[in-house]
C-alpha cells in the first residue's frame, strides 16, 4: 500500500515521509485516533516506504520486489500482532489458521474494526486480547535477523487490548530495542495502557477524517447512486461507518426492488410473475431472506403510518415514491394477517424449510390479503 492510496490524514503522511527522508525514524510510534481514521492503512504505507528498494520523493515506488511483498503481506521483515480469543494453548494451537485469517482480512481491505475482526475469527461473544502467546511471538519475530538488511517492523493492532503479561513483555523490548527495529502501535485509546509504554513511544494523534475526505472515499467505492451526503453526515469522520451506510443503502435498494416485485405481482394476480419472484427470492439464502422479511415488516409499518397519520417515518426517497401509491392497500382489514404471514415465513426459513415452497405459498397469501375490501 502506498501513501497516495490512503485517503486523508495529509499532515500525518507528511510527518512520516519527512522522518524517512531525514533518516530520523523513531523506533516506537503510537498511532492514536478514533475508529475509521485510517491508522492501519497508513502504518502499512509507512512500512512499505521504509522497506522500499527505490523510494520516490514522497512515497514507495510500488514496483520493486520489496513493495510487491508488502502489498501481498508476505514481506519477511514486516510482522503483525493482533488480538485473539481463547486460552493460551488454543491460541498457540490455532495460530496458523488465525494468522491466515488476519492476512486474508488485510488483503480484502486493511480498513476494518474490532467487530469485523472478531467476526472473521469466529470469536462469537468472546472478548479479544493480546496475551502471553502474542507477546512471546513479538519477541520471537524480532529476534530474527533482518532478511533485507534494513528495518524489522512490528505493527501491533489495538495495543490497548494487551494484558499485563503481553504489555510487560513488550516493555522489555522497548527499553532495549534491537537495532533497526520499528514498532507501530495502533490504538484507539490509552486508558488501559501501561504509562511506561506510552512514555517510550512517539504519539501521533490521528483526527477524524474531514467530510471532503470521506466523500472522496465513498465516491471511489460506489457507483454514485447511493446517498453519499447522508453517509458523510452519519459517518462523523469514520470511514468504516461511512462504508457501512453505503452498503446498507445498497442492500436496502435491493430489498426495495424485491418488495416492489412481490407486491405488484401479487396485486395484479400474475401467477407467472409470482412464481418468478419465489424462484429469484429463494436464491437469497437463509440470512438474506430473514433480512428481507425484516425489511418487508418495516415497509408494511411505513404503509400503515402513511395511511393513519398521513406521514412517513424515515423512508428513502425511492421508498416514499413507491409508498405514495401502494400504502393505501395496507389497512386495518389486512395488516395483521400480512404481519402474521411474514413472521410465519421467517419462522420456517429459520428452520431451514424448503424456501421455494414457502415463498410460493406466501405470494398467494399476500395476493388474497391485498384484495380484501
Amino acid at each position: 500500500m502506498q501513501f497516495k492510496e490512503v485517503i486523508g490524514q495529509d499532515s500525518i503522511k507528511t510527518h512520516l515521509i519527512q522522518e524517512i527522508k531525514s533518516n530520523r525514524v523513531s523506533h516506537a510510534q503510537m498511532f492514536l485516533g478514533p475508529t475509521g481514521s485510517n491508522k492501519l492503512p497508513i502504518a502499512i504505507a509507512f512500512a512499505q516506504m521504509l522497506l522500499c528498494e527505490n523510494p520516490t520523493e514522497n512515497d514507495s515506488c510500488g514496483a520493486c520486489a520489496s513493495c510487491q511483498q508488502v502489498q501481498n503481506y508476505v514481506h519477511p521483515d514486516l510482522h503483525f500482532a493482533f488480538p485473539n480469543h481463547g486460552g493460551e494453548k488454543d491460541r498457540e494451537k490455532d495460530h496458523s489458521n488465525r494468522e491466515r485469517a488476519w492476512l486474508d482480512n488485510l488483503r480484502e481491505d486493511p480498513l476494518f474494526d474490532y467487530e469485523k475482526w472478531s467476526q472473521a475469527l469466529g470469536a462469537g461473544n468472546k472478548l479479544l486480547s493480546l496475551g502471553r502467546f502474542e507477546g512471546n511471538n513479538i519477541s520471537k519475530n524480532l529476534s530474527l535477523k533482518s532478511f533485507s538488511g534494513g528495518y524489522k517492523i512490528m505493527i501491533i493492532w489495538l495495543q490497548e487490548l494487551m494484558n499485563s503479561t503481553c504489555a510487560n513483555n513488550l516493555l522489555k523490548i522497548l527499553e532495549e530495542p534491537p537495532e533497526k527495529t520499528l514498532f507501530i502501535l495502533i490504538s484507539e485509546n490509552t486508558e488501559n495502557s501501561l504509562p511506561t509504554i506510552i512514555s517510550r513511544t512517539q504519539i501521533l494523534h490521528f483526527p477524524k477524517l474531514k467530510d471532503e475526505d470521506v466523500r472522496e472515499y465513498l465516491t471511489s467505492i460506489s457507483d454514485g447512486s447511493e446517498n453519499i451526503d447522508e453517509a458523510v453526515r452519519r459517518s462523523n469522520g469514520n470511514l468504516i461507518e461511512a462504508r457501512e451506510v453505503i452498503k446498507g443503502n445498497e442492500r436496502k435498494a435491493y430489498f426495495l426492488e424485491k418488495f416492489v416485485h412481490l407486491m405488484r405481482s401479487c396485486y395484479t394476480k400474475d401467477v407467472g410473475l409470482m412464481l418468478d419472484w419465489s424462484d429469484e427470492a429463494s436464491k437469497m439464502g437463509r440470512e438474506g431472506l430473514l433480512d428481507f422479511f425484516e425489511y418487508s415488516l418495516y415497509m408494511t409499518r411505513q404503509s400503515l403510518i402513511s395511511n393513519y397519520q398521513n406521514q412517513l417515518g424515515s423512508p428513502s426517497s425511492d421508498e416514499a415514491q413507491f409508498l405514495e401509491k401502494f400504502a393505501r392497500f395496507i389497512n386495518g382489514n389486512n395488516v395483521q394477517n400480512i404481519y402474521s404471514e411474514l413472521n410465519q415465513v421467517s419462522y420456517y426459513i429459520q428452520r431451514n424449510c424448503n424456501p421455494k415452497i414457502i415463498l410460493t405459498g406466501l405470494t398467494f397469501q399476500i395476493m388474497r390479503e391485498l384484495h380484501k375490501a
